[in-house]
C-alpha cells in the first residue's frame, strides 16, 4: 500500500529547516526514517506534544506520586513540625 501524497511528499515549506532536523532526529533515535515517523504520527500511533504539556504532565506524575507516599509513609502533623522547629533555635 502506497502512503498518501502528503506522508511520503510533505510540503518542506510548511515547517522551517530546524523543524525538519527535529523530525529527522527523532526519527533516527526511534530506529525510524522520517516517512515512518510520519506514517506514525498520521495514524496517531506516535503523538507529538508541546514541552510546556510535557512539563506539566510531569509535574502531575510528581504530585501524584507524593500524594501516594503520604498516603503509604503517612505524614507528620504541622503541629509537631512547628515544634521541632522552634527546638531547633
Amino acid at each position: 500500500m502506497s502512503q498518501p501524497e502528503t506522508l511520503s511528499n510533505p510540503d518542506t515549506r510548511s515547517l522551517p529547516a530546524d523543524g525538519w532536523q527535529v523530525l529527522e532526529t527523532t526519527a533516527r533515535d526511534l530506529g525510524l526514517n522520517l516517512a515512518e515517523l510520519w506514517q506514525k504520527i498520521a495514524s496517531k500511533e506516535i503523538r507529538l506534544i508541546e514541552a510546556d504539556e510535557l512539563e506539566d504532565l510531569l509535574d502531575t506524575i510528581s504530585g501524584l506520586e507524593g500524594l501516594l507516599s503520604a498516603k503509604e509513609e503517612g505524614t507528620i502533623p504541622w503541629e509537631q513540625v512547628k515544634a521541632e522547629l522552634k527546638s531547633d533555635e
